[in-house]
């Protein structure tokens, strides 16, 4: 993706973004590990529910609700 930077500068001036270069909004370092790992990447919350952990979050609703901040804010169209 270090190619895209141009790309993402056009995007920014067409949807009137807030100015952050896309190296100052994505880790790709992360996202590297998180999808090109050859780690099991299946959990379980069984053991911790067990335990009494009662305090969940959607994964779904929550990756939306971030996405909308982020939209709100200006930063991703």
């Amino acid at each position: 993706m270090a190619d895209k930077g141009p790309l993402w500068d056009q995007l920014v001036a067409q949807h009137g973004l807030q100015p952050y270069g896309l190296d100052e909004i994505v880790n790709w370092a992360y996202l590297d590990m998180a999808l090109g790992n050859d780690m099991d990447q299946v959990s379980s919350l069984t053991k911790i529910v067990s335990t009494g952990w009662t305090d969940l979050w959607n994964t779904e609703a929550t990756i939306t609700r971030q996405l909308q901040k982020l939209r709100d804010n200006r930063i991703i169209p």
